[in-house]
C-alpha cells in the first residue's frame, strides 16, 4: 500500500473489525448484509497546507454505523465505540503513522521511516 486513503482506510477497518462489539465491520458491505454494521465509506485526501510539498496527508473518511432498534440507544452506543477505538489514537502501518483526530472526522497519514520498527501487524 502506498496512498494515503488505502492507508487510512486499512488502518480503520483493521481496528474496528478487531475491537467492534455486536456489529459486522465492513469496507464493501455486501446487498445481503444483515444486523448491525459499521462501513468504511467514502475518503478524500489532500495536504494540510498548499505550500507543503512532503509526506503528509489530511484524509477525511465516513464512517457509517447502522443499528435496527426501536431506539436510538444502541446506535450511540456503537458510534461510542466507534469513537472510543479511534479518536485521539495514533497507528502504524507501512511506514505509515495515522492519527485519528478530531472525532474521527480528519485522519492525518503521514509517511515515516521509524528509528524503531513498528511490531509486525497480522491482517
Amino acid at each position: 500500500m502506498s496512498d494515503a486513503k488505502s492507508i487510512v482506510e486499512a488502518v480503520a477497518y483493521r481496528e474496528l473489525a478487531a475491537a467492534i462489539a455486536g456489529a459486522t465491520v465492513y469496507q464493501d458491505a455486501p446487498s445481503d448484509a444483515h444486523g448491525d454494521l459499521v462501513i468504511i465509506g467514502d475518503l478524500k485526501s489532500f495536504r494540510p497546507s498548499l505550500k507543503e510539498t512532503g509526506g503528509d496527508r489530511r484524509v477525511e473518511i465516513s464512517i457509517l454505523s447502522l443499528v435496527i432498534a426501536e431506539e436510538r440507544a444502541p446506535l450511540l452506543a456503537l458510534q461510542a465505540q466507534i469513537e472510543a477505538i479511534l479518536d485521539e489514537q495514533d497507528f502504524e502501518l507501512d511506514g505509515w503513522t495515522v492519527a485519528f483526530l478530531s472525532r474521527m472526522t480528519t485522519p492525518c497519514s503521514t509517511r515515516t521511516a521509524p528509528a524503531i520498527p513498528a511490531s509486525p501487524v497480522s491482517s
